[in-house]
């Protein structure tokens, strides 16, 4: 019995034996090695989104970073969840280290400060960190995001000198990398050519301008203008709507901009800016500053008071705003004036700049809306408001090569009525559940939201009864009973329509619905807007926005006159042999990768390092981030091909891509010195990509060894472990060898 039993363990150490002999041949054929952090696999979290291209791309890209040896995590998900998982989120958490990102420009203007400054320095949502504040890491590189905000707020009036600057911002931002730039796309939206008969298209964006919204007529029989959008998971919006934090995605913002007439626009032809709801003068102080009046003002947030500018201000501008008497109206019903454009301004005033003290915390204050409008306040020298003839005059210290782009700067006009900024003002910084943002933990105010629509009411009814006048209009002599009517048409607005989404737009919120399966919105054209009418058609009186969770479904449902407009842009080859649509070009589409770069920076202060590519774990334990390492996110520059991206994935439908300006842009060619000084191509250069991930990596591997960490490339069972396997397993071989041979003598 004794030497079965013994047999059995020889046997049973061989089955354990073996598998580990194979290993050994692995090992000598070059088996595939990862990097190792202190014992574990260095893993890529890569966020994918599945409706487009972005899931080729995703998979494409997750396979070059295998080549790189990380051990890769893909992770795909719709549009629906985008936004709490990457721009809300804590990027320390690694919830995601790369995500691919789609983008649509509305407008493109000409000029680039302001694409330069959102996408690789904007201290807001847009960059990883600052839409959390809660967040642990926020990327905060002081080289790229000075400069890009300083030509941002203090571009050259010189124009050489001004494109010298972008390219030192674009070179800057490039090898930062903490976004990718990886192609422009060339599609068309269909359009139903019969029933849709006038409307203005962008030179570039196509119909994703609000031009087109603003312009479009529909054949004289067909009052309701049909769009479908293209979702595959069937969301009608990503986020929250309102027009503080919210209304980020691009189809939640195209609606909008239908309820919302806005002060200046892109011009659809020149990329230059223009007058729409505004007129204006722009006055230069030419051979000297000009000077202030004494009896400007500036509102100051922490008296909540309007004060005159001192005596002897200067400023390089003026900028004269008009807006005729009886042409804008809220859906309210009340008309547009002054007052709108002051609280305004005040608003903004008071949000985007803390005015806490050791003992109390500013409630009105968010530092996302300091980093989007700060920079701009930062520039009035002084206000002066004309109630009795709709007239602002802003003086700054701001200027530009173009007139235009100095009066968009200084530009106020609002987008909905003193009265409802006041009470969704007073219902953020008094109720903690509810912020400006969706984010953890805090719901987004959202006007369409019923709830929140509620607790908006109750504020507008207490406000109306109370006789409130708002602090920053009460200096202008509004009075109580101006305030009372501004009250009560609001409420008698949420009451009728049940939301709140107010504008002063051609076309107001008529009914909606977010059930799964049914999601819609209709749009009624505003009765204090006259029909714009042509020998063809007229302004539709309704518009319906629904979605398509299948492409094609879509683009059949054009050719057949049940849809109008599919907006969602396709290559060309997916219209062919489609009747009754005519396409419309928009290059205003294009794909990058958001990368995560977040590490502990108290770590990086106890080693004296500028970083140190490692976070730490909420439920303990340290996870190794490659992406922290600045020379990793540079290498994919060079590991991606942006001509297999354009050529295979996107079907030759479109160009490559470098920084957020594309080369076909109005001013593209600007930046390709940039591109070749950087010795970037379409086709990449895989080999030097690589070297540039092993050398990098190498790199911290000997650093962290100085600190008691292990960084190494190896097979995911490291040599060592099986040299001992084996060595154990032959002890216990050779020992069950004895007690055998012992016992065959004793029997």
């Amino acid at each position: 019995m004794k030497m079965r039993t013994t047999i059995g363990l020889l046997l049973l150490t061989l089955l354990l034996v073996s598998p580990l002999f194979g290993m050994f041949d692995g090992v000598a054929s070059q088996e595939k090695v990862y990097w190792f952090f202190d014992g574990k696999p260095v893993n890529i979290r890569i966020l994918i989104r599945i409706e487009d291209e972005r899931k080729e791309i995703g998979d494409y890209v997750a396979d070059l970073l295998e080549e790189a040896n990380f051990t890769v995590d893909r992770v795909y998900i719709d549009r629906t969840k985008v936004v709490p998982l990457v721009y809300m989120a804590d990027p320390y958490q690694l919830g995601y280290q790369i995500y691919t990102e789609g983008w649509v420009a509305t407008g493109a203007t000409k000029w680039v400060e302001g694409d330069l400054l959102f996408f690789y320095g904007w201290k807001s949502w847009s960059m990883p960190g600052w839409g959390n504040p809660e967040s642990l890491y926020v990327y905060n590189n002081t080289t790229v995001m000075d400069k890009a905000l300083a030509f941002y707020v203090s571009p050259p009036s010189n124009e050489t000198e001004y494109w010298e600057t972008a390219r030192e911002v674009a070179k800057l931002g490039i090898q930062e990398s903490v976004r990718v730039f990886l192609a422009l796309l060339y599609y068309y939206f269909p359009i139903n050519k019969n029933t849709v008969v006038n409307y203005t298209a962008d030179s570039q964006a196509g119909i994703w301008s609000p031009w087109f919204i603003y312009t479009v007529q529909t054949a004289k029989d067909h009052k309701e203008l049909k769009i479908a959008e293209f979702s595959s998971a069937g969301g009608l919006f990503m986020d929250v709507w309102n027009p503080v934090g919210g209304l980020s995605d691009i189809y939640g913002h195209m609606v909008w901009l239908a309820t919302v007439y806005p002060g200046t626009i892109t011009h659809y032809e020149t990329g230059d800016y223009a007058p729409f709801a505004f007129n204006y003068t722009v006055t230069r102080g030419e051979e000297e500053l000009l000077s202030v009046p004494t009896d400007a003002l500036l509102y100051n947030s922490s008296t909540d008071t309007w004060e005159h500018v001192k005596s002897g201000t200067k400023a390089l501008v003026k900028v004269v705003y008009t807006f005729p008497n009886g042409t804008y109206y809220w859906h309210t019903g009340k008309e547009v004036n002054v007052t709108d454009i002051i609280y305004n301004i005040a608003f903004l005033t008071e949000w985007a700049h803390d005015d806490s003290t050791e003992t109390t915390t500013d409630k009105y204050y968010d530092p996302r809306i300091e980093g989007g409008v700060g920079p701009i306040l930062d520039t009035v020298a002084g206000f002066q408001f004309f109630l009795d003839n709709n007239t602002v005059v802003v003086y700054g210290n701001y200027t530009f090569t173009s007139d235009n782009v100095i009066a968009n700067w200084f530009d106020f006009w609002p987008s909905v009525p003193w009265e409802l900024l006041y009470v969704m003002s007073e219902l953020v910084a008094n109720n903690a559940k509810y912020g400006w943002y969706n984010e953890e933990n805090v719901f987004g105010l959202d006007l369409l939201n019923a709830t929140h629509v509620s607790d908006l009411k109750s504020i507008a009814e207490d406000s109306k009864n109370d006789k409130v006048v708002p602090k920053p209009l009460e200096y202008f002599g509004v009075t109580q009973d101006e305030a009372v009517d501004r009250f009560t048409g609001l409420l008698d607005f949420i009451n009728d329509k049940e939301h709140a989404s107010v504008g002063n737009g051609p076309y107001v919120v008529e009914e909606y619905s977010f059930q799964p399966g049914a999601e819609y919105m209709k749009l009624k054209r505003y009765e204090k807007y006259p029909v714009e009418t042509s020998d063809e058609g007229a302004s539709p009186e309704t518009i319906t926005v629904t979605v398509y969770t299948d492409e094609t479904l879509g683009i059949q449902a054009v050719s057949k006159g049940d849809v109008d407009v599919f907006w969602w842009a396709v290559s060309a080859d997916k219209l062919e042999g489609y009747g009754n649509i005519e396409k419309v070009k928009t290059t205003s589409t294009f794909y990058s990768l958001f990368i995560n770069p977040a590490y502990d920076t108290a770590l990086a202060d106890e080693w004296n390092e500028p970083y140190v590519p490692i976070v730490k774990k909420r439920t303990g334990g340290l996870l190794f981030n490659p992406f922290a390492i600045r020379e990793i996110r540079f290498a994919l520059n060079y590991l991606i091909s942006r001509d297999h991206i354009v050529s295979t994935i996107l079907g030759g439908n479109g160009e490559a891509m470098y920084s957020p300006v594309w080369l076909s842009h109005y001013s593209g060619t600007q930046f390709l010195d940039v591109y070749s000084e950087l010795g970037l191509s379409k086709t990449g250069d895989k080999a030097k990509a690589l070297k540039m991930i092993y050398d990098a990596m190498q790199e911290w591997a000997d650093k962290l060894a100085e600190h008691g960490h292990k960084l190494e490339l190896r097979p995911p069972v490291p040599v060592s472990t099986i040299v001992i396997s084996i060595t154990i397993a032959v002890i216990v071989a050779v020992v069950g060898f004895v007690v055998y041979s012992k016992y065959l003598k004793k029997e």
